[in-house]
């Protein structure tokens, strides 16, 4: 089921852009959707962190699993998956290429079962690597799923200590949507963040669209 609404999504982005030569970027949408509270953050000399690509809420798990399938053409018995969270070292690295990579001074990585401390970098998305409108909107589309709401025509995207918000608020000013409310932050723990802005007349349907799915719960 949730395999068929995966490629409804498709169908539905290229109906609901006037533009020529237009796609959906499943890798931007999956970038959108993994669940990035307090950040990525990866010890790149052990394995088992090397090989995180990336976790979900649990509704949203198996369309996260379907997505990584369609993009990186593999089978699920491939991906390793404990509790939202999925592994396979090979699509981590790629995956990975999409942030810039910062060493974390203050923080290690613990491996229980080696006994054995590795450094920790913190990996924060590269926005140049998304180019083109298409991969902004599909990253976005990601965001929806993650926590996302449509109200009356206003989209609300609201979170908590999340990397990703900024990237989103930074795209919704690139696509031209009109901000109703800008960002802002609630100074609290978890830090609340929350922008509120009306999608252009071409895309409004689909974010309809997707609204009508949240409701039915996905």
């Amino acid at each position: 089921m949730k395999k068929i609404i995966l490629i409804a999504i498709f169908i539905l982005f290229e109906k609901a852009n006037c533009q020529i030569n237009f796609r959906f970027d499943t890798n931007s949408f999956i970038l959108g959707l993994m669940d990035d509270y307090n950040g990525r953050t990866v010890a790149f000399e052990s394995k088992e962190s090397a090989s995180y690509i990336g976790s979900t809420k649990p509704e949203l798990s198996r369309m996260f699993s379907d997505s990584i399938c369609k993009v990186y053409k593999i089978s699920k018995s491939e991906i390793t998956e404990k509790q939202n969270s999925f592994f396979n070292e090979k699509i981590a690295t790629q995956i990975n290429n999409f942030y810039l990579k910062y060493l974390d001074e203050g923080m290690d990585y613990y491996n229980e079962k080696t006994q054995q401390s590795y450094k920790v970098h913190k990996l924060i998305l590269d926005e140049h690597k998304f180019i083109y409108n298409y991969q902004k909107l599909s990253f976005l589309a990601g965001i929806f799923y993650n926590f996302g709401k449509l109200d009356n025509g206003e989209v609300i995207f609201k979170t908590a200590n999340s990397s990703n918000f900024n990237t989103a608020v930074h795209f919704i000013s690139d696509l031209g949507f009109n901000y109703c409310e800008r960002a802002k932050k609630e100074y609290n723990i978890p830090t609340v963040q929350e922008v509120t802005f009306v999608p252009s007349e071409e895309y409004i349907d689909f974010f309809k669209t997707l609204e009508k799915k949240r409701i039915n719960g996905w």
